[in-house]
């Protein structure tokens, strides 16, 4: 998937296009400098020794080092607020399934105590109707022995 420059914005664009394009700007700087300091020899007329070529990259070197130096600490800073906020979010997620399982957690156990009261309702109720079947059949017994005998 290739990554599109425009879909970036502020700090995410400049990390983009430095990472993209430091080492060819590193060698156009090299290279740049030393094609000036022969073009510069030729309109000034000095001679450019080896020493003077070491110098001039080296300083170049140097700037280069330098600004990738403060290039790399802003990065720094940005990753390390990033990760802060990744942090943030890793907590407020957690915390969020923390909270649905103790929801999930108590609502089963008011389930469970709801299903026992239920179970123990519906066992008292049916054991209240097996007596009253009870009563009403010994109470058409009763009744049919007192016809018997009265009659």
């Amino acid at each position: 998937m290739k990554d599109d420059i425009s879909s970036y914005t502020g700090l995410k664009k400049i990390i983009y296009v430095v990472r993209r394009y430091f080492w060819v700007w590193f060698i156009a700087i090299i290279t740049l400098s030393i094609v000036l300091m022969f073009a510069g020899s030729l309109v000034f007329d000095k001679k450019i020794e080896l020493s003077i070529i070491n110098s001039w990259v080296g300083v170049i070197l140097g700037l280069v080092a330098l600004v990738a130096t403060v290039f790399s600490l802003g990065l720094s800073f940005y990753n390390f607020d990033k990760q802060n906020e990744l942090n943030k979010q890793s907590e407020e997620l957690l915390n969020k399934i923390l909270t649905v399982t103790t929801e999930t957690k108590d609502t089963l156990v008011n389930y469970t105590s709801e299903n026992s009261l239920i179970k123990t309702k519906t066992q008292k109720n049916s054991n209240v109707k097996k007596k009253e079947i009870e009563l009403d059949s010994m109470s058409k017994a009763l009744e049919q022995l007192s016809k018997i005998l009265n009659g």
